[in-house]
């Protein structure tokens, strides 16, 4: 911790140069290591997890435990990185990205994180209120280590996993109980929308099998 800078991470992230789209996941992993509080034992880089290879993994326990008695991990957040500046400010460039890369959106996956230069957003992909839940946007310019955390408080360790939804549910929480929307919105639907009914449809399918 004590020579990790969030200032000099972000400022990587920013200059990251056309073709060297590697060399971002490193910092990203360090804001979900030194920020967001995941054991760096919990995120990968460029891994195959449940859904596929996404740049960057954060992972967290789903409530079970293996034959060795270590606790069963999953695709909590996927990372998916890319040196173009402006893709992801680009609402429809953003949800191209998102239409291809949501492989990776395993069936315990509650996040999508989408980095580039100019911006880091953040997706729900799972809950009630998926399709309609606005990306969560930090625009790199402007950002300073408080606004990050502030804003990324759904994203913190210590709220991932099954167990951590278990407790709310049991407190009176009712937005993570299923409510899978799977109406086909048709082809002249916002691409946010085509997105997310098929998110939501691969999850149920996959759920099912």
């Amino acid at each position: 911790m004590a020579n990790f800078s969030f200032n000099d991470t972000i400022t990587k992230l920013r200059e990251t140069p056309k073709g060297k789209e590697a060399s971002m996941y490193g910092p990203i992993r360090d804001l979900f290591v030194h920020v967001l509080g995941y054991p760096a034992s919990d995120v990968d880089i460029d891994t195959s997890g449940e859904g596929g290879r996404p740049d960057v993994t954060a992972r967290a326990p789903n409530g079970l435990m293996d034959a060795k008695n270590k606790p069963v991990k999953i695709d909590w957040i996927v990372v998916e990185a890319k040196d173009e500046h402006g893709c992801f400010t680009n609402p429809v460039s953003r949800e191209d990205v998102f239409d291809k890369k949501s492989k990776y959106i395993g069936t315990n996956t509650a996040w999508f994180v989408m980095v580039e230069p100019e911006i880091i957003m953040a997706r729900q992909v799972s809950g009630k209120d998926f399709s309609i839940t606005s990306d969560i946007e930090l625009p790199l310019s402007t950002l300073n280590q408080h606004d990050f955390e502030q804003r990324l408080l759904l994203l913190r360790h210590e709220r991932a996993g099954v167990p951590f939804q278990l407790n709310q549910f049991r407190k009176g929480d009712e937005s993570m109980i299923a409510t899978e929307k799977l109406t086909n919105p048709g082809p002249l639907a916002h691409k946010r929308a085509q997105n997310s009914f098929r998110v939501t449809r691969k999850r149920f399918y996959d759920n099912v099998r």
